[in-house]
C-alpha cells in the first residue's frame, strides 16, 4: 500500500509540476504579446500624432465669406479638412504643447466605438480623442465634453 502511495503521490506531483510549467510558459508568452502588441500600438499612436505634417497645404487657397472678405483659415484648419477626406468623424485636432497630446477628435455615432479604434478604423486599445456624440456644432456652446484615456505612449515634444 506505502508503495502504491508514494506511486500516485509521484504522478500527482508530476502532474502539478507540467501544469505549473505550462502556466509559466503561458504567462511568458502573454507577457511577450503584451509587450509587442503595446509597441505596435505606440507606434500607431505615433503615426496618428504626425498625421498632420505629412499634409502639405501651401498649394490652398483661402475662401472668401458671403461679403467677399477673406476668412482666417489657419495651417491647422486645412490639414484637418485634408485629413477629413480620410475620415469624415475628425472634427478637430487637439494639441496642447509641453504634452504629448497632439490627436485628431473624432465623432462618432455613438460613444464606445473610438474607444478602441483610431481615426483610420484600426483596432487599438488605446482609442482615440473623441467628441460626444450629442454634440451639435449647429447649437452654439462653449462647453465640449471630449472622450480620451490614458496611454503609455511616449512621443518627444
Amino acid at each position: 500500500m506505502s508503495e502504491n502511495r508514494r506511486s500516485r503521490r509521484k504522478k500527482i506531483s508530476k502532474t502539478i509540476t507540467i501544469v505549473l510549467k505550462l502556466m509559466l510558459i503561458l504567462g511568458i508568452v502573454l507577457l511577450i504579446k503584451s509587450i509587442i502588441t503595446e509597441h505596435i500600438e505606440n507606434e500607431m499612436q505615433k503615426e496618428v500624432s504626425r498625421a498632420l505634417e505629412t499634409i502639405d497645404v501651401s498649394d490652398k487657397k483661402k475662401s472668401k465669406d458671403k461679403n467677399g472678405s477673406e476668412d482666417i483659415i489657419t495651417e491647422r484648419m486645412l490639414q484637418v479638412q485634408e485629413l477629413k477626406k480620410e475620415n469624415e468623424d475628425i472634427v478637430g485636432w487637439i494639441d496642447i504643447k509641453g504634452t504629448n497630446i497632439n490627436y485628431p477628435v473624432l465623432q462618432g455615432e455613438d460613444n464606445e466605438y473610438y474607444l478602441k479604434h483610431n481615426y483610420k478604423h484600426q483596432y487599438i486599445s488605446t482609442g482615440s480623442i473623441f467628441l460626444d456624440r450629442n454634440f451639435d456644432f449647429n447649437i452654439p456652446s462653449t462647453n465640449l465634453l471630449i472622450y480620451g484615456h490614458r496611454n503609455r505612449v511616449r512621443i518627444d515634444v
